[in-house]
């Protein structure tokens, strides 16, 4: 959370990865930049999804 209230270090979004399925959205506490909450399946679902698409597109 600290990168996301310091100017200087350039973050324009920001993930928290979190371990619950229900646990999603926007964090409440204020920050410069949004800080959004994802859960890990989802989040590595699409990671895999991604690579494979790019892997694909290879062949």
């Amino acid at each position: 959370m600290e990168l996301a209230n310091d100017e200087k270090s350039g973050v324009t979004n920001a993930f928290v990865v979190t371990k619950k399925l229900t646990d999603y959205g926007i964090c409440r506490q204020k920050t410069k930049v949004p800080v959004l909450k994802i859960p890990a399946l989802p989040l590595l679902y699409l990671l895999g999804k991604i690579e494979a698409d790019r892997n694909n597109d290879k062949i």
